[in-house]
């Protein structure tokens, strides 16, 4: 019987094996599965349906239930096809978490992982999906001397790896019932720092306030002054208008005054007498 004749595809179809749907590249499953297909003599759209239903897992087969159950009359293969290239695909940052928790450290150093890690996530993957692969797979020990300097806002990738590569040689240098208190004391040097540079901050601070303070203070000075002369001139001419019943200029004065601020009695006791008050 010749190669490619119905009866040999039937039989070859019924023997094949296709590689498992690959949810996070359907694209080039079905080009590989298409390369199968051809090579094996299945070409018919029915014949090639049959055979990618029979390969589906039970999950995958429940995504395309519908078909499987009722296949299409007309290009029963071509629409199982674009039924499951138009299913959503796992998001990018998903398929880049799948990617790097492949990857193990090896014999590299925290820098170096970080590299590969970078690398294989290419420049759009988000920073904190490379900082959490990272981070889980370098020493527990190098890890936790790390837990101060990573949440401190502004560090760079750069910082992390420095710190860690430290970390790791100090550790290769000594014994392991040792590594604890190294990393304890790397740890108590990096706070130690940190705090150092907050004091300065905060100390900075305290002066610029105690500045504002001060300025405020003398601004307020200034006005009090300013508020307590007004009041003085006030008080001496409400003291210069009634003394004694007389205005300041008649009490002082008496007839030889030139001037007089009413209400005075100086004025009334002089009409009284017939007199008018003293004017030059």
């Amino acid at each position: 019987m010749p190669n490619g004749s119905p009866e040999s595809a039937s039989v070859a179809s019924a023997r094949l094996r296709l590689p498992a749907f690959t949810v996070n590249d359907p694209e080039l499953w079905f080009q590989r599965v298409e390369w199968i297909l051809e090579d094996t003599g299945v070409k018919t759209s029915s014949e090639k349906f049959r055979v990618l239903a029979k390969s589906f897992d039970d999950r995958e087969a429940g995504e395309v239930r519908d078909l499987i159950l009722n296949p299409p009359a007309d290009r029963p293969y071509e629409q199982l096809k674009e039924t499951l290239l138009r299913r959503p695909g796992k998001s990018q940052a998903q398929k880049t978490r799948q990617l790097l928790e492949r990857e193990d450290i090896g014999d590299r150093t925290p820098s170096q992982f970080l590299r590969h890690l970078q690398a294989l996530a290419g420049p759009s993957a988000a920073d904190d999906i490379i900082l959490t692969m990272w981070m889980d797979r370098i020493n527990p020990l190098v890890r936790a001397s790390l837990a101060v300097q990573a949440a401190q806002p502004g560090v760079s990738f750069d910082d992390l790896a420095r710190t860690a590569d430290s970390v790791t040689d100090a550790m290769g240098a000594i014994a392991p019932q040792q590594r604890v208190s190294a990393v304890s004391s790397t740890t108590e040097s990096w706070l130690r720092e940190e705090f150092s540079r907050l004091s300065a901050q905060l100390a900075e601070q305290h002066r610029e306030i105690n500045a504002l303070r001060a300025e405020r203070r003398q601004r307020r000075g200034q006005k009090q002054s300013r508020d307590r002369s007004c009041s003085r001139n006030r008080t001496r001419s409400q003291s210069a208008s009634r003394v004694d019943g007389l205005c300041w200029y008649h009490h002082r004065f008496g007839r030889d005054a030139y001037k007089c601020r009413q209400p005075c009695a100086f004025a009334a006791s002089a009409m009284d007498m017939g007199n008018a008050p003293g004017s030059r």
